[in-house]
């Protein structure tokens, strides 16, 4: 066992056991005697018992520390996802005396540092081989980069900022690793890959890197807006740019990487949200009106509702207390779960059917698109495809 406070091995375990009586309970014989006369002072018997707790922890012989076997797991499996050593292309050649050692794929991001990134990144930012001095945020990357690196995996690069590292094993990004990135090109200050998105600092880093990506993996970038391939692909039209993502092969929505967990998407979402619910004000006002009559409907009903479960909680506080200070405060608390649960199970799926009723008033397109919207960023799914809209979209 290691402590995880120095970390050295000389720990050893110790456990302590306490015991605990408890005696006649005054509170439950006077309970008892209120409901059942005088032989209910025979309550004040329940509940006398002796029982015993078991602290158990490890002590460091070298700083003294206390810590819980629990904190010593954590401390382990923190430990073992941690990279010692980054294994770097830089110094595999500088080793290789007898015979010069080259990649392809060095030779690939040689030539991209010096045209794409050398202009936007400090030279200090771009890391190729082990640094002299302790560089804390590479070794803040290394407490985590054991999930997906092992020792004797090749770097080639790191930029500790962006949490990017290029390895033989493909491209790793906030500690998560693309096999086969492709499909590069950036909008504004994000550059995308498949169907995923990384955030850079401005306009000019992501173009960089999205003309390194392109060149160091040899992909045919997707046609910009101007149909140049002789530079980073750029869109500067973001309906443009979802609407080609999404003829990609669908990748694991609730990364957040994935587009659909950008702001971008989901100020999409809302404008199309709003735009629909105009037309559908326009081309079905009786519906429409049927839809706002709910909703005011419903409101009045939840507003109702919820005075109800307010002042069930309220009752089953004041039955906890009581019941805690006379009986105990297991029992206390399994009578207040009793008084103020019901009701609020009750509420909640009254309120999850109004809604369901609501909805159904709602043409599927303009409901699916209300349903993205009102879910978290990380939750979003990414299946409002622009093509669906295009009639909305057109005007934008």
């Amino acid at each position: 066992m290691k402590c995880p406070n120095c970390g050295s091995d000389n720990c050893h375990y110790v456990s302590n056991t306490k015991v605990h009586s408890r005696g006649f309970g005054t509170g439950e014989a006077c309970c008892g005697f209120l409901l059942m006369g005088p032989i209910g002072l025979l309550c004040g018997l329940c509940g006398m018992d002796t029982d015993s707790t078991v602290k158990e922890y490890w002590v460091c012989e070298n700083c003294g520390n206390k810590f819980s076997q629990r904190k010593a797991e954590k401390y382990m499996k923190i430990e073992e996802q941690k990279l010692k050593n980054i294994l770097f292309y830089r110094e595999v050649q500088k080793k290789s005396v007898v015979e010069p050692f080259e990649t392809e794929m060095g030779k690939r991001i040689d030539e991209g540092i010096e045209c794409y990134l050398r202009e936007i990144f400090p030279k200090q930012e771009i890391v190729i081989a082990n640094p002299p001095l302790e560089n804390q945020e590479l070794e803040a990357m290394k407490e985590t980069l054991g999930l997906v690196l092992k020792e004797k995996d090749m770097v080639y690069l790191v930029i500790p900022q962006m949490r990017l590292v290029i390895a033989d094993k493909g491209l790793i990004y906030n500690n998560t690793l693309y096999k086969n990135p492709g499909n590069f090109c950036f909008h504004k200050s994000s550059v995308y890959f498949n169907q995923n998105c990384m955030i850079t600092a401005s306009r000019e880093q992501a173009e960089g890197l999205c003309g390194f990506f392109t060149h160091i993996y040899e992909k045919k970038n997707l046609l910009s807006d101007d149909d140049s391939e002789d530079k980073p692909c750029e869109y500067k039209d973001y309906v443009k740019l979802l609407e080609k993502l999404q003829t990609l092969e669908e990748e694991n929505s609730k990364k957040p990487q994935h587009f659909s967990s950008q702001p971008e998407y989901a100020q999409f979402v809302a404008k199309l949200s709003a735009d629909a619910m105009k037309k559908f004000e326009e081309t079905d006002p009786a519906s429409y009106k049927k839809y706002q009559d709910l909703i005011c409907e419903d409101h009045e009903k939840n507003h109702r509702e919820i005075k109800y479960v307010t002042w069930s909680w309220i009752t089953a506080l004041i039955v906890f207390v009581f019941i805690w200070v006379n009986i105990g405060f297991m029992r206390g608390a399994g009578c207040a779960l009793i008084v103020g649960l019901p009701i609020s199970i009750i509420a909640f799926f009254r309120s999850v059917g109004r809604d369901s009723r609501t909805s159904e008033v709602l043409p599927d397109t303009l409901r699916e698109v209300i349903e993205e919207e009102n879910r978290d960023n990380i939750n979003k799914t990414g299946k409002i495809k622009v093509s669906d809209y295009l009639d909305i979209i057109k005007d934008w």
